[in-house]
């Protein structure tokens, strides 16, 4: 990806599986903020300021910088809209909808199922951030 990776905004839902947990992450570029919600909520939900955050995290500058970095080494924008497995019914499932200051994506699927090939980058990516 090229250097200007504006990053506006992540919104990353998890739901479902056996014991029925939902939950959303928020990464905000502007404020470089990470916010845990409970449930599954839309950046139009979030935006409208009306369910509070279980934890909201300020990243650091030099952790932001890296985070930004490997972010922007993932090419987000040849996944496909949707991952499907058409085996798994009730596994856990994710979305992803990412904004950059020109573009923006969305994509879905269930762990269980086929993933996008940068999936597990992403994914250990986010832990890193969130930990």
């Amino acid at each position: 990806m090229s250097i200007d990776f504006q990053l506006d905004f992540i919104v990353y839902n998890v739901e479902g599986g056996f014991a029925g947990i939902s939950k959303t992450i928020y990464i905000d570029g502007n404020s470089k903020t990470i916010s845990e919600y409970n449930g599954k909520l839309a950046f139009a939900d979030i935006k409208k300021g009306s369910i509070a955050p279980i934890n909201v995290k300020t990243v650091a500058e030099p952790v932001w910088n890296n985070f930004v970095d490997k972010l922007s080494k993932i090419d987000f924008f040849s996944w496909k809209p949707q991952y499907k497995d058409g085996l798994v019914i009730d596994g856990m499932n994710w979305k992803l909808h990412l904004k950059l200051s020109t573009r923006e994506m969305e994509s879905s699927g269930s762990y269980e199922g086929a993933a996008p090939k940068d999936w597990e980058k992403f994914d250990d990516l986010l832990n890193t951030l969130n930990n």
